[in-house]
């Protein structure tokens, strides 16, 4: 029986730790790539509904602020909102709570 000399085993070892290693950082690499494909798309879909709703298509009517309960320079708006824009109104107040805006005009009682 021939006997693989330790020399050449420690080779065969050292190139299969090296693959290893190259496949384990392509795999990072790609799935690091993926990520910012993502981020980079809801920060383009967060960016449209942050921006969608211009002052002119929000009517308010009946607004009241009433100190929140939660916290003492927070106030809560209570009364109605009429979005006539082709967005929807989801939040208002700091614009990256915004979500993917939707279709036709919305009419929704704060409060």
């Amino acid at each position: 029986m021939m006997m693989a000399s330790p020399v050449a085993f420690w080779n065969f070892v050292i190139v299969l730790l090296l693959l290893l290693g190259g496949a384990i950082w392509l795999f990072i690499n790609h799935v690091s790539k993926e990520a910012e494909g993502r981020r980079r798309a809801h920060q383009a879909q967060h960016y449209h509904a942050a921006t969608a709703i211009k002052e002119a298509d929000l009517t308010l009517s009946d607004v009241k602020l009433a100190p929140a309960n939660y916290g003492t320079e927070d106030f809560v708006p209570s009364g109605i909102v009429t979005n006539d824009a082709s967005s929807a109104l989801t939040t208002i107040g700091k614009p990256n709570r915004a979500t993917a805006p939707e279709s036709a005009p919305h009419r929704s009682k704060a409060g």
